[in-house]
Order: C-alpha cells, then sequence, then structure tokens
C-alpha cells in the first residue's frame, strides 16, 4: 500500500526485539500490540470511538486515521506507522486510491502533533520501557551516509524493477 506524508501527519517508528521481553514474533499480533500503545496513548487525549481493525489500521468513528507497515530481519522488528492529525485529506484522496474513508483526529477534537506526540510517548510507556529519540547519534549517521553512498543512492537500487 502506499504511505501519505504533509506536515499534518505524525509518523513514528518502533524498533525492538522479537520474542521473549520484546514484540511478538507473529506479524499480526505485534501490529495489535503496537495498535494497543498507540490507543492507550490517544486515550489520554479522550478522543472516542477509536479501534482497532485487523491487521494493521486504526479507526476513528470507523473511518481510517492510521495505518502500519513492518518488517522483520535478525529478530529485530521495525514497525513504522502514521496517524492523521490535520493532514490535506483532499489531496490524499487524489492521489491514492484509498480502501477506507479517511479522517483527521482534528476532526473530533482541536490538537496539535505536539501534543499527540506527547501522549503516544505516554502510551508506550504503558507496554514496555522505550527508549526515545529524537536526534540520531554521529555513529547513526555515518552509517546512513555510507548506506546512502553504497545503496540508496545508486542507479540500481532506484530504477530496480520488482
Amino acid at each position: 500500500g502506499a504511505v501519505y506524508h504533509d506536515l499534518g501527519n505524525l509518523n513514528y517508528t518502533v524498533i525492538a526485539h522479537v520474542g521473549k521481553n520484546g514484540l511478538p514474533t507473529d506479524t499480526v499480533k505485534a501490529y495489535k500490540f503496537i495498535s494497543e500503545c498507540l490507543l492507550a496513548g490517544l486515550n489520554h487525549l479522550n478522543i472516542p470511538q477509536l479501534s482497532f481493525l485487523s491487521p494493521n489500521t486504526i479507526l476513528l468513528n470507523g473511518r481510517k486515521v492510521g495505518g502500519m507497515a513492518q518488517h522483520l530481519l535478525y529478530n529485530v522488528t521495525l514497525v513504522h506507522g502514521t496517524l492523521l492529525v490535520n493532514s490535506n485529506l483532499e489531496l490524499m484522496n487524489k492521489l491514492i486510491k484509498m480502501k477506507f474513508p479517511v479522517i483527521n483526529l482534528s476532526e473530533v477534537k482541536d490538537l496539535s502533533l505536539k501534543e499527540v506526540k506527547e501522549a503516544l510517548l505516554e502510551g508506550f510507556k504503558t507496554k514496555f520501557q522505550p527508549v526515545f529519540t529524537d536526534a540520531f547519534t554521529q555513529n547513526e549517521l555515518k552509517l546512513a551516509e555510507k548506506l546512502c553512498k553504497i545503496k540508496y543512492n545508486r542507479r540500481w537500487w532506484i530504477f530496480r524493477s520488482s
């Protein structure tokens, strides 16, 4: 599926070990686990009618407000997701063929991205002791530059066919 990004949505990434003391090894169970964190956080904002639709969708009043994707490698899962807070839904609907009607969180309550982010942090704390970061280490930046040089900036990667 496609992911729409603009300045009105909140993107998050969870990177965690799988199995004992980590995320479930089953993909759908991992989505459910992360959704419980998201819903716990959003409940701090008193937003009614939120629910999880398996395998990876967050609904608000029966309309899609968020989704997730994940990748498992070497017993580590990366779950990436987005929540529509105050996105340009008109443009989104023009660019992406939607399976569900969509809605912004701000349509039911006036919220800022910062408020939603802080609430999600609290939600993740209810399920495990996460380490939160808004910045990359110098080592991570060097590794990203190396990966860009040897892979992501290469013609074969950019124009590969599926």
